[in-house]
């Protein structure tokens, strides 16, 4: 008799921890559904009432979005998502770039935030793109803070306060909530991997992991990378330190999730090494580095 109220409070317990992520993809599909995005694109128009814009005032400082990224992944799905694409007077390799745009290769499948503008077109692929930063940012959050904090209602406001920081509202080229979502997600699966009752559904989550990891590298912008990974990587081991996780449990899960993120990078590493060697040793982003004491709040 006493089973039944454990396996109701069970089901409720999840239900609670599912309440979040479920509402964030509800809107994340009703926002591409409406066919609305945040570009700023709306600011190269000579219209005093730009056709398009619905709300809110087009922001110049964007110009790293309404200039190079939107044009770029636009451009891409009118000429078929080419891997090389002319913009300007040279070639550009879209897999290798920071920016690039939306392509057929196969590493694709590690960037999410460009799969609407394949199966969507230009206009609801702009949508996908813009609100996916903003919802695998509050959901690879949300799961990371829960496994954290294991309190649901504060696992989900620190999402949204880390996610929609001003910072992230204003640089969206793309949001660094997409950095903060892949790989909190990664840590969030880790720990559930560690914690998993069952080997098959520690592998999986490790797995899970890994792929996260993967998208995250593949994203390409190693300022908000590095950052992130110290402050991740520090909450993960003080997770592990608290529940006193056996040394061994916690190097072998880690060893699979590396692996799963290893075999798909090396690939995308070997077939892009040479434009990623150039982009390391050019002013964007690879060379763009401020030693200490030289930055102006200005």
């Amino acid at each position: 008799m006493s089973a039944a109220p454990a396996t109701a409070g069970t089901r409720r317990r999840r239900t609670g921890v599912l309440a979040f992520p479920v509402l964030v993809g509800l809107l994340f599909l009703l926002l591409v559904a409406v066919n609305v995005n945040g570009s700023s694109m709306a600011v190269l128009s000579a219209d005093a009432d730009p056709p398009g814009l619905i709300a809110g005032e087009p922001r110049p400082v964007r110009s790293d979005e309404y200039r190079l990224r939107t044009p770029i992944a636009l451009s891409s799905v009118t000429q078929d998502f080419p891997r090389a694409p002319w913009i300007g007077l040279a070639e550009v390799n879209q897999v290798a770039t920071a920016h690039g745009g939306p392509t057929r290769d196969w590493s694709t499948v590690l960037k999410p935030q460009d799969w609407g503008y394949l199966a969507l077109g230009a206009d609801r692929g702009l949508a996908w793109s813009w609100w996916w930063s903003f919802a695998v940012g509050l959901a690879g959050s949300y799961l990371m803070l829960l496994m954290l904090t294991r309190r649901l209602a504060l696992s989900a406001l620190g999402a949204v306060a880390a996610t929609f920081t001003p910072y992230a509202a204003w640089w969206t080229s793309p949001s660094p909530a997409l950095f903060l979502g892949y790989g909190a997600l990664a840590a969030g699966l880790y720990l559930l991997a560690v914690q998993a009752p069952r080997r098959s559904l520690r592998w999986s989550y490790a797995v899970s992991a890994g792929l996260s990891g993967a998208a995250f590298v593949v994203a390409l912008y190693p300022p908000w990378q590095v950052s992130l990974v110290w402050v991740i990587g520090a909450a993960v081991v003080g997770r592990l330190l608290d529940d006193r996780v056996r040394l061994r449990l916690a190097a072998s899960t880690l060893a699979v999730t590396l692996a799963a993120a290893a075999v798909p990078l090396t690939v995308w590493l070997a077939q892009n090494r040479d434009a990623i060697t150039a982009i390391a040793g050019t002013i964007y982003p690879g060379e763009r580095i401020s030693s200490a004491g030289t930055g102006s709040l200005a």
